[in-house]
């Protein structure tokens, strides 16, 4: 989050574990995104299948996207 508050790019895109959202009770998801809020950027965070999207094995990822203002 510090290199994004450095950079402050049109579009952040994170990408982790289900256990983001697990360890706990959410704290990393919720810091995560509390972030990106603070910083004004729109947030988002989904629970994406790997499996739906043709990989061979099904894991489930966490997904934390970020856009500025003005996209």
């Amino acid at each position: 989050m510090d290199i994004v508050q450095y950079l402050r790019p049109r579009f952040a895109l994170m990408e982790n574990v289900v256990d983001l959202v697990k360890f706990s009770n959410g704290y990393l998801g919720r810091y995560g995104l509390g972030r990106l809020v603070q910083m004004n950027y729109q947030s988002r965070l989904g629970i994406m299948a790997a499996g739906a999207y043709g990989l061979p094995q099904f894991r489930l990822r966490v997904f934390i996207w970020g856009a500025a203002p003005s996209e």
